[in-house]
């Protein structure tokens, strides 16, 4: 008697073409593992946790007409949106241009950055409605490459490093957003993971094919080795079992597991997750159940407590996750600002005032402006502080100081240090010469009061004569002394006598003594 064995075929067709006259099917290359630009870091853990929020989630972007006549991609675009009550709110402006559809075909792939890096990227199939949005085509890069690519997720538990980076324990993705893809870097958005991007699919008709081939044959073997293995006596799977035992430990897809279900038995693949998870379906920890991210986790129910009990009525609600804004890259920040300096912008029918970018710093932005009304007209630059709330970025204007803009060519700059170098030299004099002549000013309020020059306090005080603030209050604290010594006369002293700090320069000169000496100078080269 034959003994006929029926063969369960399941075959993944990639279409050669868009999957009918309305949706297309893209390559989309997530994220890639490890450190990124934002100075975050994602493991293979982290990741693989969060794949089952990925399928079903929008695929959005904002498509704009650009001043070069061509359909462009934006970016994470939003616009500030004015409430009933007065206050603004960011409103996203980027549209749902397709889904991240639920697959099986959702993988890593290494690719080669531009500066010969290699990185692990996620990848999966999105599906786009190029039907509903017939310029979305218009707008991709070519005919391999469609766009850029940034996701965005929701950050669920963070961990600060001390290199500066952030791991990422834990997240959802949120949704996928295309980016512009260009030559002309004024229409590029570069994305946080450098090779992430939307790619088409160009398999030829032979390659599909020989694919299929490859999955027949493989499906062949297995229930060639399920029989083997029944004839033993041993339980193999069934995509029944196998989804029933999935369920028990709180997994929806086989998918999101690490290792291949091939030819093992109910009992081993029980074993193989009770081994990474627990019944339901979180991840097997060792120890008291505390994991290394979660310091203020509770220890699991042990000896004897009741683990599925109702929560005491004392128990906090969960509280919401904490949100977190990653840095922006240079060229979003450098976009963002143009949208701010934008809103700046007022136009009526008495007066108008422009405003545009012109360079930043981390902490000030330049702006050019223009104003002008029936009596007035005013151009210039000025300097701004800002901050970055999330992917936007506010200008506070009422920070403006008006700034000059200078053009410079090497010669006129070699000028301006050469000239810079004189005033500091300049300077440097000046200042040596008022200190000097402060000092010889002091000097001679300390040789007034010469006849004190053997007391303690005399002495103390021409210590830290420079210290007072003015020739003044030196005379007025020699005069205190003298009150207190009850010394009303001074005595006269010898010039020569006088005790006076080397750095001072002590000059009694009376005016009649300069003058004998200007006559005495004048009235020899007459009589010469």
């Amino acid at each position: 008697m034959d003994s006929r064995l029926s063969v369960e075929f399941k075959g993944k067709i990639v279409p050669i073409k868009p999957l009918n006259s309305n949706l297309t099917l893209a390559k989309c290359f997530i994220m890639a593992l490890g450190k990124n630009r934002n100075r975050t870091n994602f493991s293979k853990e982290s990741v693989e946790d969060a794949m089952p929020t990925l399928f079903n989630i929008p695929v959005v972007g904002r498509l704009f007409l650009g001043e070069d006549g061509a359909w462009h991609m934006g970016g994470h675009d939003k616009a500030l949106e004015l409430n009933e009550d007065g206050t603004y709110k960011l409103k996203a402006i980027t549209v749902p241009f397709g889904v991240v559809p639920v697959q099986d075909n959702v993988h890593y792939e290494e690719v080669k950055e531009n500066d010969g890096t290699i990185n692990t990227y996620l990848v999966a199939d999105i599906i786009l409605w190029t039907g509903q949005y017939p310029t979305l085509l218009e707008a991709a890069y070519n005919e391999e490459t469609l766009f850029n690519q940034s996701m965005e997720v929701d950050f669920l538990e963070l961990k600060k490093r001390k290199d500066g980076y952030t791991d990422v324990n834990k997240f959802q993705f949120s949704k996928l957003c295309m980016l512009g893809k260009s030559d002309d870097e004024e229409y590029n958005r570069k994305p946080c993971f450098p090779s992430a991007r939307v790619d088409t699919y160009e398999f030829s008709e032979e390659e599909t094919w020989t694919r299929l081939s490859k999955e027949f044959s493989e499906e062949l073997a297995k229930v060639f080795n399920n029989q083997e293995n029944e004839n033993k006596g041993e339980s193999m799977l069934t995509s029944e079992v196998i989804e029933k035992v999935l369920a028990e430990f709180g997994i929806e897809s086989q998918a999101t597991l690490d290792f291949e279900i091939n030819n093992m038995t109910e009992d081993e693949l029980r074993a193989k997750l009770s081994e990474q998870f627990s019944a339901n379906g979180a991840p097997a920890t060792e120890g008291n159940g505390v994991s290394e991210g979660d310091a203020n986790a509770e220890p699991s129910a042990e000896h004897g407590e009741d683990s599925t009990s109702e929560p005491s009525s004392t128990a906090e609600p969960a509280q919401e996750p904490e949100k977190f804004e990653l840095d922006l890259t240079n060229n979003q920040k450098r976009e963002a600002l143009c949208d701010a300096a934008a809103k700046l912008c007022n136009w009526s029918k008495e007066e108008y005032t422009n405003y545009w970018l012109c360079d930043f710093t981390d902490e000030y932005v330049y702006l050019s402006y223009h104003y002008e009304s029936r009596e007035n007209k005013e151009y210039g630059h000025v300097r701004c502080t800002y901050k970055v709330e999330g992917e936007m970025a506010v200008i506070e204007v009422e920070s403006a100081v008006k700034v000059k803009l200078a053009w410079v060519t090497a010669e006129d700059e070699a000028a301006i240090e050469a000239n810079k170098k004189e005033f500091e030299e300049l300077k440097g004099y000046k200042a040596e010469r008022i200190e000097a002549d402060r000092r010889k000013e002091y000097g001679e309020v300390i040789g007034q009061f010469s006849d004190l020059s053997e007391n303690e306090e005399y002495k103390a005080i021409v210590g830290r004569a420079m210290e007072f603030a003015s020739v003044e209050d030196l005379e007025k604290e020699f005069f205190a002394l003298r009150g207190r010594l009850g010394v009303c006369t001074p005595k006269k002293k010898a010039v020569g006598d006088i005790r006076i700090p080397t750095t001072f320069e002590a000059e009694k000169q009376t005016l009649a003594d300069k003058e004998r000496q200007f006559m005495q100078k004048y009235l020899r080269k007459n009589n010469n």
